[in-house]
């Protein structure tokens, strides 16, 4: 995913669970005094809301070459004193403090892009004593999955298709992080939630996120299911699970490698761990249930690792 396609910000500007929201909660806190930075500014949307509510100054920055095009967008449409900045977290110099930061920074299962990192970085040197994030707060939620056919569209690879063994890599689709639509009646339980982050203050994410579950009777979990709801101020937020209306985020499904059964009246655990890679763009993943008795941990870099392995030219092993 590139932010200079276009069509990923079609996307996410189509997603009226997300902007309309940030266009509610922007409206509703802006006052003409403030200085706004919106980070990770993409079309310029935020920015906009935030000048089209009075904001006294507005900083939009984007690491991406498309802030141009937010530049001509925003002058087009009579918002000339929104200042661009094409800059990233460590670049940047704004003139002032700021009073409000804006931010959609938030990727599948909030990890997926990264940005948190940077984010925090600009709001220790940016933000004044008494200013605002938006998001104000985070919570991070999970529960596992029950939906069989989940776990058979996994199989492909173990079936021999058209008649060939395939095991070398048969269960590796179990050790990828889907980002897929699921509905409550595909949970086990009530929904966990596993972190809540205060955007304000937080110096950074939990390493380890976890949970635990009883169930009134047996059920077997086939894997996570993972997402966020975001608390854009006090009573503006939405929630990306399945229990809420559609997002492009969607949630983050990771499988299990083989069924976990659960029985009645026995607490079962289950964590993920977000790892960000070697890169420090990425996110890769590690995640796990046990009741105590049983476990099953599941990783999503082992078998990368084996396919990014370097080869002399011309040798295989």
């Amino acid at each position: 995913m590139s932010y200079s396609d276009i069509s990923v910000h079609q996307l996410m500007l189509s997603d009226d669970v997300r902007t309309s929201t940030f266009e509610r909660a922007i409206k509703e806190v802006i006052k003409p005094h403030h200085r706004v930075l919106d980070f990770g500014c993409g079309t310029g949307i935020l920015s906009i809301f935030a000048a089209r509510s009075g904001a006294s100054s507005v900083y939009a920055v984007d690491k991406s070459k498309l802030i141009r095009v937010a530049k001509k967008v925003a002058c087009a449409n009579g918002f000339n004193r929104i200042s661009f900045f094409h800059s990233d977290q460590d670049s940047l110099r704004l003139p002032t403090e700021v009073d409000v930061i804006i931010s959609e920074w938030m990727g599948h299962f909030i990890f997926f892009e990264r940005m948190f990192e940077p984010l925090i970085r600009v709001r220790d040197r940016y933000l004044s004593r008494d200013g605002l994030m938006m998001p104000m707060r985070i919570h991070l939620k999970a529960a596992l999955v029950s939906d069989k056919s989940l776990y058979d569209r996994l199989c492909y690879f173990r079936e021999k298709p058209y008649g060939i063994d395939f095991s070398l890599i048969s269960d590796w689709l179990f050790y990828d992080v889907q980002t897929t639509g699921l509905k409550t009646e595909q949970l086990i339980g009530v929904p966990v939630n596993l972190a809540s982050v205060d955007m304000r203050t937080c110096q950074g994410m939990p390493e380890v996120l976890s949970g635990s579950v009883r169930v009134d009777s047996p059920a077997v979990a086939y894997g996570i299911c993972g997402w966020f709801d975001a608390e854009l101020i006090d009573g503006c937020c939405f929630g990306t699970g399945p229990g809420d209306p559609a997002t492009h985020w969607q949630q983050a499904f990771f499988p299990f490698s083989e069924p976990f059964k659960i029985s009645p009246g026995r607490d079962v655990r289950f964590e993920i761990m977000p790892i960000a890679d070697k890169d420090g763009k990425t996110t890769l993943w590690k995640w796990g249930i046990t009741d105590g008795e049983n476990s099953l941990g599941m990783d999503n870099f082992f078998h990368r690792a084996w396919v990014r392995r370097e080869l002399p030219k011309g040798v295989l092993d």
